[in-house]
């Protein structure tokens, strides 16, 4: 399963949240792509917007040791 949860960046007006997306990683694979929509809201920002993903296993998976990642948002809504 897959959660997001936000640090800086606000929910609906940043990026588009998930909650408990399942995630099938085939067997023999690594990895696997995601889609997460952020927010281009055409306002400059004063800080990077952060958010994390958290990817958790159900009773048959390991997800190993890498179970949470940061997400930065790079404004590009035009300098200072």
């Amino acid at each position: 399963m897959l959660t997001t949860t936000s640090l800086s960046a606000q929910i609906d007006e940043d990026y588009i949240p998930i909650t408990d997306y399942m995630v099938t990683i085939p067997a023999g694979e690594t990895m696997v792509d995601v889609q997460i929509d952020i927010v281009n809201d055409k306002i400059r920002e004063t800080s990077e917007e952060q958010f994390t993903l958290r990817l958790s296993a159900n009773v048959d998976g390991d997800v190993g040791i890498l179970r949470r990642a940061r997400v930065i948002i790079i404004d590009d809504d035009g300098k200072y």
